[in-house]
Parts: structure tokens; sequence; C-alpha cells
């Protein structure tokens, strides 16, 4: 008997050639299509399925706001409006529109709905006081609005935007914002740059000073004295020095100090003072006997500024200073007190097991580095083997200690099988 068939079409086009490999596209009349679809093509269907909506996903969550933070400075009884930019949005897609956190309750909309893109006004009614000296963060909220199937409202994205404001302190206060000492080269000039910022309502009295330290020893080497300035409130208070270095070539600690009238301020730094020389600070040790190996050579910059053109070349001899192998490395640029790695190749083909000498001589422009370090050629066999004995010395020691305790525990029990038969 011949049935008839007939074609499933798929809900979108491009099903078809998922499809079509699974041979799914055509099944018997009147049967149900889940009994006759094989499981891979429902697996399929399910994956496109969760792509399209995947998709809508996406296009939702593009959703963006702008401009993404906004600074102001706390003004009484001002009012200051910013106007906001809503992209990304589809159309017919509801948002709402409010704010959150500090002051909002200062805070007004020109409208606190809207349909697709488009833009809103925020307005800030600054009141006569605020609670809270020092930062403010109103953050200005939009979101996707959903409808509920009960009726409700519910929401899918949102997005979110801060203005930040600051609010002056009362009276008197100050904090030190940056002290910025810059690495230089030795017989270079130090840049001393130390900012205090007024964040009270009254201008301020200030004294500045730096201490300098030793980064080995944290002793104190110097003492400098950046003035005396008279800051206004809300703003910021610049004590700047050019001073000749002394110190010679290292790492220093620094301490700034500022004296006003509600008390002394703080801050640290560090900066470096350069030569012209590159460190060797490791370098590969040991090689297999018989082979070529690679040979690293880790290497530090001292010196503030780029070097180009740094190689190292590698002589290697023995114990009766024969050469047994010479080699360079590719060269590589080094940046300001950068490190990096330099390869070579080591050639132990021919050499016997045993300690060698290396000689390397690292070059850098018109300047060199020399070190001279010691190098073993092993037998990876012999290595091999020693790591067998030992793992097998460890297994006939766990061995014989189990058959102590086990020759412990039969006699301990014939020892009390006889003392009941006594009895």
């Amino acid at each position: 008997m011949t049935r008839k068939i007939r074609c499933i079409r798929p809900l979108y086009s491009g099903m078809l050639s998922c499809l079509k490999p699974l041979g799914c596209l055509c099944v018997p009349h009147k049967k149900i299509l889940s009994q006759t679809m094989p499981f891979k093509a429902w697996k399929c269907l399910v994956f496109l399925i969760f792509i399209i909506f995947s998709i809508q996903n996406v296009t939702s969550s593009m959703l963006g706001v702008g401009p993404a933070t906004v600074n102001l400075l706390y003004v009484p009884e001002s009012n200051l409006s910013i106007q906001y930019f809503v992209f990304g949005a589809e159309a017919g897609q509801m948002l709402r529109i409010y704010a959150d956190r500090d002051l909002k309750e200062y805070v007004t909309f020109d409208k606190n709905e809207m349909n697709g893109t488009g833009s809103f006004v925020a307005t800030i009614n600054f009141p006569k006081t605020i609670d809270k000296p020092g930062l403010n963060f109103i953050y200005i909220r939009v979101e996707e609005v959903l409808s509920g199937g009960g009726g409700g409202v519910g929401t899918k994205i949102g997005i979110v935007v801060q203005v930040v404001v600051f609010a002056p302190y009362p009276g008197k206060y100050a904090e030190i914002s940056s002290l910025l000492i810059k690495n230089i080269n030795e017989k270079e000039n130090l840049s001393l740059d130390l900012n205090v910022a007024s964040h009270g309502n009254e201008s301020i009295n200030a004294f500045g000073n730096i201490e300098i330290y030793s980064d080995t020893d944290n002793k104190l080497i110097d003492n400098i004295s950046m003035g005396y300035e008279i800051i206004p409130n809300q703003t910021v208070g610049k004590f700047y020095k050019i001073y000749p270095e002394k110190y010679g070539p290292g790492s220093y600690n620094a301490t700034a100090f500022v004296l006003y009238e509600k008390g002394l301020l703080k801050k640290d730094a560090n900066f470096g003072i350069g030569t012209l020389y590159v460190d060797i600070t490791n370098w590969s040790m040991d090689f297999n006997k018989s082979k070529i190996s690679e040979f690293f050579i880790d290497i530090e910059s001292k010196w503030n500024n780029p070097l180009l053109n740094v190689y190292a070349e590698i002589n290697v001899t023995n114990a009766t200073n024969e050469q047994v192998d010479f080699f360079k490395t590719p060269s590589v640029g080094l940046d300001r007190w950068a490190s990096a790695t330099l390869k070579g190749f080591f050639n132990a083909e021919n050499l016997e097991e045993g300690r060698y000498k290396a000689n390397i001589i690292l070059y850098y422009g018109k300047s060199k580095t020399i070190k001279q370090v010691d190098l073993r050629v092993l037998n990876p066999d012999a290595g091999l083997l020693s790591a067998i004995t030992e793992h097998l010395v460890l297994i006939l020691s766990i061995i014989f200690i189990l058959l102590v305790v086990i020759s412990g525990v039969l006699i301990y029990i014939r020892h009390k099988k006889n003392g009941k038969k006594r009895k």
C-alpha cells in the first residue's frame, strides 16, 4: 500500500539548510510531527528558536543613555538642567525615567516616560543646605517598561548614568590631591609637583614640605621646603619646584607634608633616578647532554630612556678554559625601566656531563654588562634512572613497614587467642 506524504515547511526559510541533511523535510501524511521528526532535527529547531530570541534580546540590550557622567559643584539655591539622549531603543519601546540615590528629591524631569529614542531634560534644584558634604551621587535611571499578564507593570532592562555633586565642607577643609615626582636620569633636575585642594567654604593658609628617603634602608636623606600658599575655597593650590639631583642612581621614597589651620596632611610617592645600565638578573643553568637547547637571559633596564638594539653574546668554556660553544641572541628594544628575556641556542651535542663556564656580554648602545655564570650539562637518562631508583626505594620501604605492622597485628591476635585457650 502506498502512503501519501507531504512536505513540512519550516517557519523560517533559514531552517531548510539545517533540517535538510537530517532527513526531516518530509513526513508521512496524518502522522504527528513529534513522532516522526528525528531527535537531531528537534534539537536544531530548538537551537534556531533560541538564536532568534537571543537576537531580539541583544537588540534590546543595546539601549544607551548619554552623557554617562556629569560633575557639578553644589551652589546653594541654584538650579541646573542637563539634557540626556537615549539611543538604541526600538520604536514602540516604552521607557521609564526617574532619579535615585543622593539628592533624588531635588531632581525633576520634563518627561517621566518616553517611547523609543529621543531626549529628555533633568533639572536639579539645589536646596539651601546639603546635609552630606563631599561627594554626592545622583543616579538617573532609564528602564524599559513591560506590561504584566495580570495588568501589572514590570521592567526588563535598565541603564544608569550618574551626576556627581561635590558639596563643600563647612569652614576650612583640605586634601593633598596629588604628589608627582617624575623619574629622571642621574645629573638631571628633579621636578617636584604637589597639589593641595581646598574643599571647604573658607580659604586656607598652607605650608608644604617634602622629605626624601632612600628606598634601601628608608633613611632620610633630604628635606625640601615647598613654600607657603594661600588657597581660596574650592580651588587647588600648586606647589612646584625644580630641584637639582644630588642623590645618585637608585629608587627613592618621598613623603609630602602640608600644614594648614585644621591640621597636618600627608601623602607618599616614589621615584627613580636612572643610570645607563642593564642588569642580567637570571639565566638558564641546566642543559641536557647531546642536544641543542634554548638559553634564556633575563635583563632589566635601569635607564630612564628607551634602549634599542640590546643583545647578548655568550662564550661557553670547559674546565680547561677551552671554548666549546659561542652564540648570539637576537636584539630587542627596552623601554625605560623595563625588563625583557633574550633567547639563544646552546649546542651541547658533543659535550660530556659536567660543569662549564659561560661568559655573557650584554650590549646596549656604547655600553655593555659582563657576567660570568656556571652551567651544568646533564645526562637525562641518568636523571630518569635516579628518579626511578628513588621511587623504588620509597615503595619498598612502604611495603616493608606494612609487613612489619601486619606481622605485629598477627602476633598480637595469636597471643590473645592462646591466652583464652589457657583459661
